[in-house]
């Protein structure tokens, strides 16, 4: 969808969404997280956390590899806002079979994306997911991550999703080691005018 939208960009008079439901990474994102490896390797962690897009299991996968010994993750509430229909999930039947050594992705609900409070819950069914509800969602992952018993945990999710925690914007494949109490959800800051 990145190479979509570089080339058709959403902010286009007329521009409407190709319908490219939960897309994977192109041969150049590939050579990106396969990248990472060395570093990735080299990482003392106790958790992996994963969106269960499938762009976000393939990246962790090529990054961290699926050697035993490396507990593995998909979380819904790590996914995309949803903006477009790539940021729409695959069904968990599909997600296991592809990601098998995740863990979580065969006990997810048919419909595990975030639909709009009182939309129906329909596979391919996708609007924009309001800001409020998205934010709603960070602060559920925030508590999560401090919930959770590990001292070392890689996030691999999306661009909305970190900059929603850290007020910054990353690029393809960045890692960042930050400490869990500098992540803060930001502030709503998007303001909607009906015409």
């Amino acid at each position: 969808m990145n190479v979509r939208l570089l080339q058709e960009p959403a902010s286009q008079p007329g521009w409407r969404d190709p319908e490219l439901f939960d897309t994977a990474l192109t041969p150049r994102g590939r050579s990106q997280a396969a990248s990472l490896s060395a570093h990735c390797s080299r990482l003392q962690l106790d958790l992996l956390v994963a969106s269960p897009l499938s762009r976000a299991l393939e990246t962790a996968t090529l990054a961290f590899g699926t050697a035993p010994g490396l507990p593995r993750l998909a979380l819904p509430l790590a996914a995309e806002r949803v903006w477009h229909a790539s940021d729409v999930g695959s069904p968990p039947d599909q997600l296991a079979t592809r990601s098998p050594h995740f863990a979580g992705l065969a006990d997810l609900p048919p419909v595990w994306w975030a639909v709009p409070h009182g939309s129906p819950r329909e596979a391919r069914a996708y609007a924009l997911e309001p800001e409020d509800e998205f934010l709603s969602r960070m602060e559920a992952l925030l508590a999560w991550l401090h919930a959770r018993p590990e001292q070392h945990i890689a996030l691999v999710c999306h661009w909305g999703v970190l900059e929603a925690l850290t007020g910054v914007g990353f690029v393809n494949c960045e890692t960042r080691t930050l400490p869990l109490a500098s992540l803060r959800v930001r502030e709503a800051r998007e303001s909607l005018v009906t015409l």
